[in-house]
């Protein structure tokens, strides 16, 4: 019998220049471009978001530290 598999949509991926991180991906992107980054609450929701699909797992990896830059789609917040 065949396999049949959909597109995941969730796939990321994240790049580093220095001590910027991009963060990039159709899901990713679309929470990031609903977030309010001036407010503390909705980054914070995106982290979690981020936590559950182990982009900020990733981040870690890739030697983020704290104050580091991080940006998904228009906007950014300090690691």
């Amino acid at each position: 019998m065949p396999i049949l598999r959909l597109k995941d949509q969730s796939t990321w991926r994240v790049s580093r220049e220095g001590d910027v991180f991009t963060v990039s991906g159709n899901k990713i992107e679309r929470f990031a471009v609903r977030t309010d980054f001036t407010n503390e609450e909705g980054v914070r929701r995106l982290r979690v978001i981020m936590r559950k699909q182990g982009i900020m797992h990733e981040l870690a990896k890739q030697g983020a530290k704290h104050g580091n830059t991080v940006r998904i789609s228009s906007g950014s917040f300090e690691y």
